[in-house]
Order: structure tokens, then sequence, then C-alpha cells
């Protein structure tokens, strides 16, 4: 049960990306397939850019759950998706700031990496509020990224030598969850049990997710 392929349409095997019971891929005319239910059924819709893999035009994606998703691509640009990719926002379009080659989410926070390897634009950095600021990480070359956990990642990189390049594995600070974050921030909710109101509060502002 799936939406016919348009003409001379096909499939990247190298970004099928699951989450849960989601599986999202792309093809060579800019559009994403989604699944809910584990592949039994399909939807499809189309991504803002023409093809996830051409020289001329080419994106990674990335979901943190069935409905929040990113894109980064060669332009370079992020966009944002809060509907399970129906619709897409341009967040930030900083050349400096986010890279091209890959992007993921680190699973249980709200932190999205973003790496790059081609010889303009190399290196690597994460943004904690959906692509509106970035804290970079490095300079070195990295092509695919992904992460296990909040403080367990690797990327992979360039290889000429037994000892230059090849295989990243993150070695900074474990990144705050989700939980964390709104502990941090003196998050409380009262009254507890909860009748008809539930009061939230906090010190200090909670990033949108």
């Amino acid at each position: 049960n799936i939406p016919a392929n348009l003409s001379g349409e096909y499939g990247y095997v190298g970004q099928v990306v699951g989450v849960g019971d989601t599986v999202f891929f792309t093809t060579n005319k800019g559009r994403i397939y989604r699944s809910t239910d584990r592949g039994t059924n399909w939807t499809v819709v189309q991504s803002p850019i023409t093809d996830f893999g051409s020289e001329l035009s080419n994106g990674e994606i990335a979901f943190k759950d069935s409905n929040v998703g990113y894109i980064v691509n060669n332009e370079p640009l992020f966009y944002v998706t809060t509907n399970g990719g129906t619709t897409w926002d341009i967040v930030f379009a900083d050349s400096g700031s986010h890279f091209r080659d890959d992007v993921c989410v680190i699973p249980g926070t709200n932190t999205v990496m973003t790496t790059g390897a081609s010889s303009s634009l190399s290196g690597s950095s994460y943004t904690n509020n959906n692509g509106q600021t970035y804290t970079m990480v490095d300079t070195e070359q990295h092509t695919d990224v992904q992460f296990f956990d909040a403080s367990t990642g690797w990327a992979g990189g360039f290889s000429t030598s037994s000892t230059v390049g090849g295989m990243f594995k993150w070695s900074g600070p474990a990144f705050l969850g989700i939980s964390d974050n709104l502990l941090e921030k003196g998050f409380t909710a009262y009254p507890n049990p909860v009748i008809n109101i539930l009061q939230m509060q906090a010190n200090e502002t909670i990033d949108s997710v």
C-alpha cells in the first residue's frame, strides 16, 4: 500500500530514517515517503528541494519523531517540518554556522547535529533551538554522523592514512535530555493532582520543540 512513483523516480537506499514505528525515505524527485506503521502503509510528500542525491541538488533528512524533522541541502539551507513533511520552513541559511553533508537528531534531546566534508565547508555544529542558532564543534571533514544516545556518537571522515581521518567518536559532554533541560530551567507544574487547570512555571525561557 504505497503511492506510485513518478516517471523515472527512485528512492535512495542511503537515506532511510526510522523513528519508533515511523519510517521515511527520500527520492531523486525530491519527495519523501512516510510510513507510520513500519512499512505497511505509506504516504508521500514533496520536499522543498528537487532531488536528494544529484550533483546539482542534494540533501539529507533527520526526524525527531513522526512529525518533527529536518533537511540540510547543498545550498546550504536548513529546513524544519512539524507535520511529518507536509510543509517545510527555512529557519536559518548562514553557511558559516551549519553544514550540508549530514544531519541527525541526538536521541532524547532537542539537539540537532550537522556535519560537512567539502573543501569549502567542513566541520560540525549543533543547534538546540530548531536551527535558529548553532554552536560550532570543529572544522574537521565529517561525512555522515549518528548518535546512539545523548553522550555517544560517531562521524565518518576522509582517511588518507592509518592515523589521520577515518572514524570520529564524540568526546564532548553529554547533551541535555528534554527532561533534564526542563529541570535545569527550574520547571515546575502544579497542582498535583490536577482537576481542571494545570499551572506551569519556569525560571527562564524554555525553547520550543
